[in-house]
């Protein structure tokens, strides 16, 4: 809201603190009641007397007054969403609807989000790095709608989802590491060796190659076959 600079949406939680500034403005300058009720403008001013007349034009300063301070609090995106409205209360209220839109499509978003990261699984043909960066990308996402969202939080997700090759890493981490304590990038590195070392034990046994009872090579699948060409 107030100092975004950007064009950007209303974003409930500062939407929340903008509110409570300017309801305290308001009231400090006696204008909280042409936001929160409005007043009634005469259809002509011809035959208001003078006394009238002057309570009118009073009237009229202050709602000016109060939509002129709502005005500075806003990204020029949301300020063409209110440009027509030319009564305080009306313009609040437009501004109450657009907070309420977008915590109801903040709301489903971040369902969408909690779900996609509690059903995250890692699967065999990912590596630690690949897994990693998914996981992060759906953290910042939903970060930016306001989710508080701790290390270890992140950390027990990991453990729980990665693949069965890491089934006795993940024992050794949970037997001698404090969770609570660990870092995210303590427990990456651990898991990329841990893979490096996992894919270098497959490697070797493929490159074990069977030999025979006298020590040549043997033919179909390691069994040495007499007695034919």
């Amino acid at each position: 809201m107030a100092n975004q600079g950007s064009d950007c949406p209303l974003i409930p939680a500062f939407f929340n603190h903008w509110c409570v500034k300017m309801k305290t403005i308001f009231r400090s300058l006696d204008l909280w009641e042409y936001v929160e009720d409005g007043y009634d403008e005469p259809p002509s001013t011809t035959n208001l007397r003078n006394q009238e007349l002057k309570a009118f034009k009073e009237h009229r300063r202050k709602n000016a007054k109060a939509i002129s301070y709502i005005q500075q609090g806003l990204s020029p995106n949301i300020f063409l969403r209110i440009i027509g409205a030319t009564q305080a209360k009306e313009v609040w209220e437009i501004l109450q609807k657009e907070f309420q839109r977008n915590v109801k499509v903040k709301n489903a978003t971040l369902q969408t989000l909690r779900r996609e990261f509690q059903n995250l699984k890692m699967n065999e043909a990912e590596n630690v790095q690949d897994y990693y960066t998914k996981i992060v990308k759906i953290v910042n996402e939903m970060k930016t709608f306001g989710e508080e969202i701790k290390d270890n939080q992140i950390i027990e997700n990991i453990l729980v989802s990665l693949s069965p090759k890491f089934d006795s890493m993940v024992s050794i981490i949970e037997d001698i590491k404090h969770i609570s304590s660990m870092k995210i990038q303590e427990l990456i590195g651990s898991l990329m060796t841990h893979e490096k070392s996992f894919e270098s034990a497959f490697q070797s046994k493929l490159n074990i190659t069977p030999k025979n009872d006298e020590g040549g090579e043997s033919s179909r699948g390691g069994r040495y076959v007499r007695g034919r060409l």
